[in-house]
């Protein structure tokens, strides 16, 4: 082998060094990066509402936690890589609020359910994604029968295959007969 081939070896193998090298740190350091956690605490919620209007898809929520809900729950992640941002806010009410709140934007869904998750409503027939139960209180993600979900807006990105590439979908779960309003956005 003459020295030449000896220095186009010494080249190669550098050069392969380097670009797996190069590969490796990068995959280390972005493995580093921590996706945001959910936050969970309601005396947060005015701030996240100001500060994270998800792209106008928020506009239906209340300003504030309304002063007569005997009980509050709330998930916010504003998203990580291909997790998209979230935004939940659970409700307990008097009797008839919830009655009064679906009567105020059940003629504006364009879609409804009944119980189920986004998962389940989006592979129905004529089915758009929704949402997952996110403020349940327990680890289930599906809303029980007694919650109507109105669809108040669907935006999707379609994918040449229909898989929901993209999508931004907002509205309310309402179950009158507990008296419970889940006020929802996602843009994923």
């Amino acid at each position: 082998m003459t020295r030449f081939h000896i220095r186009k070896r010494v080249v190669q193998l550098a050069g392969m060094i380097l670009f797996f090298g190069t590969g490796l740190v990068l995959l280390l350091l972005a493995s580093t990066f921590d996706a945001p956690e959910t936050i969970t605490d309601v005396s947060q919620y005015a701030d996240i509402l100001k500060w994270h209007d998800i792209s106008g898809l928020t506009d239906h929520f209340p300003r504030q936690v309304p002063p007569e809900a005997t009980e509050a729950r709330m998930s916010f992640n504003a998203g990580y890589r291909y997790g998209g941002t979230h935004l939940q806010l659970w409700l307990r009410l008097p009797p008839g609020h919830a009655a009064d709140i679906r009567k105020q934007y059940d003629h504006k869904a364009l879609y409804r359910f009944q119980g189920g998750n986004r998962k389940i409503h989006r592979d129905l027939p004529g089915g758009v994604p929704t949402t997952f139960f996110r403020t349940s209180g327990t680890d289930t993600v599906k809303f029980p029968d007694s919650f109507t979900i109105l669809v108040l807006g669907f935006d999707e990105d379609e994918t040449a295959d229909k898989k929901w590439g993209h999508v931004d979908t907002f509205g309310l779960a309402i179950s009158e007969t507990t008296s419970k309003v889940v006020y929802w956005a996602e843009a994923w």
